[in-house]
């Protein structure tokens, strides 16, 4: 299959975000940004404000004139680069897109290093991150567990309104509560996420497991009715919870070190 890499332009982010989406299982859907209804308007905000995330582009493959994968990828000032999603749609894997996606953006920008959190179940995805020199690292748990009953008090909630009409937006959304007081002492100011209607994510994973947060920030979203974190592999929460999924993350140096570690095979 013939390849060409080009950046994404407005018109492809209706394709990019139903992709996203189609990508992963369904169960997975509502904890995740890119599979909310408002996220082709985030996606597309990338596009028409760039200088807002510097650092961050949407790189895509079109063969034959049809959009087959794209990849988003995040560089920082220091030379590392992070890939946030590559997708292919399902007629074009096994034929080399995503390593075209790969190998054009460290081609063009020749990154110190370059990062990505996999799903340990994604066989495919593994291999090719193998074939390409990718070492193994870290593994991160998603957990889940019910929300405690709304408190009668609710968390103080940080820029509030502002907060609201970006989850309107978006589908999605992250606020900051004020100190809070509750029964058995005063807690400090969090950060939160919010995935849709029903899922609270603790940005910090610690108030997972605080039960008295949990309910004051519940009862300032009434929708929300699941906390959930992502946490490293060896330091589950205290609290009883379900593991969502687990994955781990992979990085690779520069083209010329993996070049020397690749182990040929079937491109992906």
């Amino acid at each position: 299959m013939s390849v060409v890499v080009r950046p994404a332009v407005l018109d492809d982010v209706p394709l990019l975000t139903e992709l996203t989406a189609r990508s992963f299982d369904r169960a997975l859907h509502p904890y995740l940004t890119v599979a909310q209804a408002g996220a082709a308007r985030f996606l597309a905000l990338t596009l028409t404000h760039p200088h807002l995330h510097t650092g961050r582009e949407l790189l895509v493959a079109v063969a034959g004139g049809t959009v087959v994968g794209y990849a988003d990828l995040r560089s920082s000032p220091e030379g590392d680069a992070f890939l946030s999603y590559l997708c292919v749609v399902e007629e074009a894997r096994g034929r080399g897109v995503a390593t075209t996606l790969i190998d054009g953006f460290r081609d063009e920008r020749r990154p110190r290093s370059l990062a990505l959190d996999v799903f340990t179940s994604n066989g495919p995805a593994n291999a090719l991150y193998d074939r390409m020199g990718f070492g193994r690292g870290p593994l991160s748990t998603w957990v889940a567990r019910p929300l405690p009953s709304a408190a009668a008090a609710p968390a103080p909630v940080e820029a509030f309104a502002s907060v609201h009409a970006t989850h309107e937006a978006y589908g999605f959304s992250q606020f900051r509560t004020g100190e809070l007081v509750v029964a058995d002492g005063p807690r400090a100011a969090s950060t939160f996420g919010r995935i849709g209607d029903t899922v609270l994510k603790c940005v910090v994973p610690a108030d997972f497991d605080d039960d008295d947060l949990l309910a004051a920030a519940r009862s300032s979203f009434p929708t929300t009715s699941e906390a959930f974190a992502v946490v490293a592999a060896d330091d589950r929460p205290a609290s009883p919870h379900r593991v969502v999924v687990t994955s781990e993350r992979r990085t690779v140096g520069t083209r010329h070190d993996a070049a020397d570690t690749r182990r040929h095979g079937r491109a992906a």
